[in-house]
């Protein structure tokens, strides 16, 4: 399941406030080569977060969303890098999970912003389940609880798209 839409940027607050229903764990899909992932306890240090990026020149942002009632397994995984344009960085890392919902966000001009909301379904966790061990059993997720948290940033994001 998965929506990417347009909203004026004023209308991010209203979408990140969406987010922030039922307490999830937020953190950054991918980290800044060398870094660690970040953790945005509340939606003002998600704001900042986004603030600092674009003033970084980094114009998009990656979110992994975790919903506690959804279950299943967020991963933590280190990537080796061989990469010039990671700065020296030899490693990042990454967060994964069957169950995770994903937010992007890209700024590609001043006053709008590309909001992708994307997520697994069941079916297709379970196909790729064997590919990605790491990421343990699909079936330790709550689909229902995903998909009903999925559509509920859905139906925001249209609102203001």
């Amino acid at each position: 399941m998965q929506r990417k839409d347009s909203i004026p940027r004023e209308a991010l607050t209203q979408v990140l406030g969406a987010v922030y229903q039922g307490s999830p764990v937020v953190m950054e899909g991918y980290a800044v080569p060398g870094c660690e992932l970040m953790q945005f306890d509340d939606q003002p240090a998600l704001e900042q977060f986004i603030a600092a990026e674009l003033a970084a020149g980094r114009p998009t942002a990656n979110l992994a969303l975790h919903y506690p009632e959804t279950g299943g397994l967020a991963v933590q995984e280190r990537i080796d890098l061989n990469n010039p344009a990671a700065n020296g960085a030899t490693w990042r890392y990454t967060l994964g999970g069957w169950g995770l919902i994903q937010l992007q966000l890209e700024f590609p001009q001043p006053g709008l912003v590309g909001c992708r909301i994307a997520v697994n379904s069941a079916e297709r966790a379970r196909a790729w389940a064997k590919t990605y061990p790491l990421l343990g059993e699909p079936d330790l997720w709550d689909w229902p609880a995903i998909e009903k948290h999925a559509r509920r940033l859905i139906r925001v994001l249209r609102k203001y798209a």
